[in-house]
């Protein structure tokens, strides 16, 4: 009774979602704003716990700094939500211009010395555009990690969605197979390259996995998933981070950096490590946009 009623409640919200494609984007920006203020008084266990966090790893906020910050990173929730709804509708082009590959010389770069790259990113606003990457690189093939729970119809359009451009979605459970079948593509030399996304930012289920390590992280500690770099390494690839900037409100830059950190041979947590401080410099940048402060599973240590 309880998946029934499940599934009739996610069947509900695709419906209010298709609703949502025909508002104009300005407008919802505009509840966005007024839902994000709301919900920051309402929500007073979900506000506390960003305010904790964001007072851990930036202890020099004033308390005014940080009712501002929280406001924004609700109000960034419902912007990720109404841009991933509303971009159903673009064109190509319009994705194009709205998600800009700053450097796409660097990955062209990387692909003559290894046809294999892995490349981190952290959940910001919006990370769900990355899989627009073959819009920008048609001759490369796009795969991206994602946890896959239980299936249900909200899971399955967002899949749809993230396949839209070619990119492949590969299940963290069962990651190896799509995987090989990647490599054997660009084998075979139907592409120049393979990139595979991974957002490993993602506060664990189950803190006693042993794919889970904890990283240094803004003077604290952040638990994180280490298997990314265990496919990466077993498979040589080249590992990048890809950093995720909003230039203004509904566009976005992405810029590619590798990541080269230099106890690679003594720390088997390196390109861990190293994309921690890479989602570091991206979270200094713009905190608002980290959709992971609320998040009930973060912990942030000391």
């Amino acid at each position: 009774m309880q998946e029934k009623t499940l599934h009739i409640f996610l069947r509900s919200l695709i419906r209010i979602i298709k609703f949502a494609q025909i508002v104009p984007l300005q407008f919802l920006y505009f509840m966005s704003d007024i839902s994000g203020t709301i919900l920051c008084k309402i929500a007073s266990n979900y506000t506390e716990r960003i305010k904790g966090n964001l007072l851990k790893v930036f202890p020099n906020l004033s308390n005014k700094d940080v009712v501002a910050l929280s406001r924004k990173v609700y109000a960034n929730l419902y912007d990720f939500t109404y841009e991933i709804v509303k971009s159903t509708s673009f064109s190509d082009n319009e994705f194009i211009s709205r998600c800009r590959i700053v450097n796409k010389d660097e990955i062209t770069e990387v692909l003559r010395t290894n046809k294999r790259i892995i490349c981190y990113s952290g959940h910001f606003v919006n990370y769900e555009w990355l899989v627009s990457l073959p819009l920008h690189m048609p001759n490369i093939l796009m795969g991206n990690l994602y946890y896959s729970a239980k299936s249900n119809p909200l899971t399955e359009w967002l899949i749809a969605m993230r396949n839209r451009f070619g990119a492949i979605t590969i299940p963290h459970n069962q990651p190896i197979k799509p995987v090989l079948s990647m490599f054997e593509a660009i084998e075979q030399g139907k592409y120049d390259g393979v990139i595979i996304g991974t957002l490993a930012d993602v506060p664990p289920y189950r803190r006693k996995d042993r794919s889970i390590h904890k990283s240094p992280f803004l003077n604290q500690f952040l638990s994180v998933y280490s298997g990314s770099e265990r496919i990466g390494r077993k498979y040589n690839m080249t590992f990048m981070y890809a950093h995720i900037r909003r230039t203004h409100r509904g566009y976005y830059s992405i810029e590619f950096k590798r990541l080269t950190p230099n106890d690679v041979e003594t720390n088997p947590y390196a390109y861990t490590d190293d994309f921690v401080r890479h989602l570091e410099q991206n979270i200094k940048e713009q905190p608002d946009l980290w959709m992971l402060w609320s998040n009930k599973r973060l912990k942030i240590t000391n």
